[in-house]
């Protein structure tokens, strides 16, 4: 029976290592995609936020990056959802240092509300349903 509990505990703690781990390498995956998109390569930034959202789509920091992605391959409706998916994960988050000083120390769901804001005035000024 000890022996049982043993493995059970190994499997659980096993569980939680590999979900810390694929977080890690996801937010890792976005960090550098960010990298990509200051030096204007924006096929590297679209390809490595998706690697991102693959490995943890449920991190509000990379389905804010990619709503962006959605919203830049004209692909609203996904940009829309995950926007608004964003502001409700968001939580208690703040944004770390950032290049965007405005949202520096801020909570997450500012910036993804003020994303989705910038999203629906573009779509109404594009006359978008």
């Amino acid at each position: 029976m000890k022996k049982i509990y043993s493995l059970i505990i190994l499997l659980v703690f096993g569980v939680f290592t590999l979900t810390s781990c694929l977080t890690t390498q996801a937010q890792l995956k976005l960090a550098e995609a960010i990298n990509y998109s200051k030096q204007g390569n924006e096929a590297m930034y679209v390809k490595l936020v998706k690697e991102a959202h693959d490995l943890d789509p449920e991190d509000p920091f990379i389905i804010n990056d990619i709503a962006r992605v959605y919203w830049d391959e004209n692909n609203l409706a996904e940009a829309e959802a995950h926007y608004k998916e964003c502001i409700q994960k968001a939580g208690d988050l703040k944004i770390g240092k950032s290049d965007m000083a405005q949202y520096e120390g801020k909570p997450l769901k500012m910036l993804c509300e003020d994303n989705l804001k910038k999203f629906q005035d573009w779509k109404a000024k594009q006359g978008k349903k």
